[in-house]
């Protein structure tokens, strides 16, 4: 039955139904307005970003294409053991804050490339690289296209991260709180999986369980990132509705207040036929 399917449309389907993509029509608009919250974010992630970069196998000789960079949260930590890294990103604004944390970090080895990774020209905007990565920023619609032209940029093997949770309770108990609606989820990795196997690559797959905490200064200060990040709902009472959830859901350890939430990820890679 899985043969019969046409997964692509599937994915395209599932994609253009996702709660996310219907309120944020342009992406490109809405990753530059995250920019800044996004990259504060991610920088208490350091452990996140660890567990996944120990995963590849990149060494000094390596050069490695990573596709939506975002701020440099793979590439500013891969540039210390690769030779060479290219990131790719859409966003105006995340590309800002990569070069900022390059800086910071004097690392000289990223190319930033602000491009959507469906209008890059292999050969004539990049060449091909040993690794290719996509982490968490597969939001292409017609992902049989992208995965193919990964597949073409990478010399070695190609590595895409991804959440198998497709229900992050504390994220989607709250969109349907502020936004009075379900909320829908994009569609998961197991599409990712048979687009492969319909295109004839037999990818392999390696999950793992991680906890994301960080500190949160105070629950004002939670309340106010929360309402930043669902972009000001307008409800009247959405302050509220978010500081009980969050007086639930946060936890008192060591005298500070701490955000938890375990998630599961998921690596699927493929090494290039020789």
């Amino acid at each position: 039955m899985i043969e019969k399917h046409d997964w692509n449309e599937r994915w395209k389907e599932a994609m253009i139904d996702a709660s996310w993509r219907k309120r944020h029509k342009d992406p490109v608009e809405y990753f530059d307005r995250k920019a800044k919250w996004y990259n504060e974010v991610i920088i208490k992630q350091a452990n996140h970003a660890h567990q996944s970069i120990s995963r590849l196998p990149v060494d000094h000789e390596c050069t490695v294409l990573d596709i939506g960079s975002g701020p440099g949260t793979l590439s500013i930590p891969l540039a210390k053991k690769a030779k060479k890294i290219t990131a790719i990103d859409p966003s105006p604004g995340m590309l800002y804050y990569l070069r900022e944390n390059a800086q910071k970090e004097g690392i000289k080895n990223i190319t930033p490339m602000n491009k959507r990774w469906e209008d890059i020209n292999l050969g004539k905007d990049i060449e091909t690289h040993d690794i290719v990565i996509a982490s968490h920023s597969l939001a292409m619609l017609d992902i049989k296209k992208a995965l193919s032209k990964m597949n073409d940029a990478s010399n070695r093997s190609v590595y895409l991260f991804a959440s198998a949770n497709k229900q992050n309770g504390d994220y989607h108990e709250l969109w349907a709180k502020l936004y009075k609606e379900k909320y829908v989820a994009g569609p998961g990795y197991i599409y990712i999986l048979n687009i492969l196997y319909q295109m004839g690559i037999y990818a392999n797959i390696e999950t793992w369980e991680h906890e994301i905490k960080r500190p949160i200064s105070s629950l004002d200060e939670a309340v106010k990132e929360k309402m930043e990040y669902f972009e000001r709902p307008q409800l009247p009472n959405a302050k509220e509705i978010i500081r009980q959830h969050l007086s639930k859901t946060l936890i008192e350890e060591e005298g500070a207040l701490w955000s938890k939430n375990k998630t599961t990820n998921v690596m699927i890679y493929w090494n290039k036929k020789t």
